[in-house]
C-alpha cells in the first residue's frame, strides 16, 4: 500500500468508485454481464478497498482515539431508485449499507 510505504501508516481512505454506461439499464434490460460489470467496480471494489484499509488501520497505533477513518461515497440513488438505472442504484444502496455495517462493527474489529 503506497500510503503506508510513504507515510508509515494509513490515516484515511476515501472510496469513490462508479461505473454506469453502458451497463446501467432498467431491470428487464439488465443482463448478467451488465450486473457483474457494475458490481465488480461499484460494490466489490469498495469492499476490497475498505477491507484492506481496515486491516492496516487495526494494526497501527491510534492517533488520539482513532486508528484511521474510512469515508465512502455513494449517491442519492443509494437511498431512492433511479428509473432506468437498476443495477447502479442497487450498488449504491449496497455501499450505504456497507458503510453502516463498517460503523457498527468498527469497535469490535479493533479489539
Amino acid at each position: 500500500m503506497r500510503a503506508v510505504d510513504v507515510a508509515g501508516r494509513l490515516d484515511v481512505i476515501v472510496t469513490s468508485a462508479w461505473r454506469v454506461y453502458p451497463h446501467s439499464k432498467g431491470l428487464l434490460e439488465t443482463t448478467e454481464e451488465d450486473w457483474d460489470a457494475m458490481m465488480s467496480v461499484n460494490l466489490r471494489g469498495v469492499f476490497l478497498c475498505c477491507r484492506r484499509a481496515v486491516a492496516q488501520m487495526v494494526e497501527q497505533e491510534p492517533r488520539g482515539d482513532v486508528r484511521g477513518r474510512v469515508i465512502t461515497m455513494a449517491s442519492q440513488f443509494g437511498f431512492v431508485g433511479c428509473p432506468g438505472h437498476y443495477t447502479y442504484s442497487v450498488c449504491k444502496g449496497g455501499i450505504v449499507n456497507m458503510t453502516r455495517q463498517l460503523a457498527s462493527t468498527s469497535d469490535r474489529v479493533a479489539s
